[in-house]
């Protein structure tokens, strides 16, 4: 499985949880998450790791060392089966698995049970960091002359 398999299954994982989510956005933020999803009571961010040394460098980065300086209410790896142990996690990360078959199984959830998320335990974040991926968003829609198009309802 290739990393952007990965962020392919992640993002569908997500959608089922957020109204919707952004893939590899980047913005002036140095964080890049491979899945960034948004609900009406948080955030899920996705960090994909297809090899053991990339799982392991992922710990240096300064948005890891300082959860606060990071984004996402709710952190998950996504790795191939096997890839990593729970007791390897750094707290208050969850794990999602992906099989042989490409489906997504969420191996250990750190946060909560069930699908009412505001009772969910949150991670210490940057809501700066997040409102800099929902304004770039939107900016670039607005650059496109396509911002109106948020007034039409399904």
């Amino acid at each position: 499985m290739t990393h952007t398999d990965l962020v392919e299954i992640g993002y569908r994982w997500v959608l089922n949880r957020c109204g919707f989510a952004f893939k590899e956005l980047r913005t002036t933020h140095d964080e890049i998450p491979d899945v960034l999803g948004f609900n009406s009571s948080g955030t899920f961010l996705l960090e994909v790791k297809i090899s053991r040394g990339d799982f392991l460098a992922d710990k240096k980065k300064i948005f890891r060392i300082y959860s606060e300086k990071g984004i996402g209410d709710w952190r998950f790896f996504i790795v191939p089966k096997g890839l990593v142990k729970l007791d390897e996690l750094p707290a208050k990360w969850g794990l999602i698995e992906v099989n042989e078959k490409g489906k997504a199984i969420c191996a250990f959830n750190p946060f909560g049970i069930g699908n009412i998320y505001s009772n969910w335990e949150r991670c210490e974040k940057d809501t700066t960091a997040e409102y800099k991926f929902m304004y770039s968003a939107l900016r670039r829609l607005h650059l496109r002359n396509r911002i109106d198009e948020i007034y039409i309802f399904p």
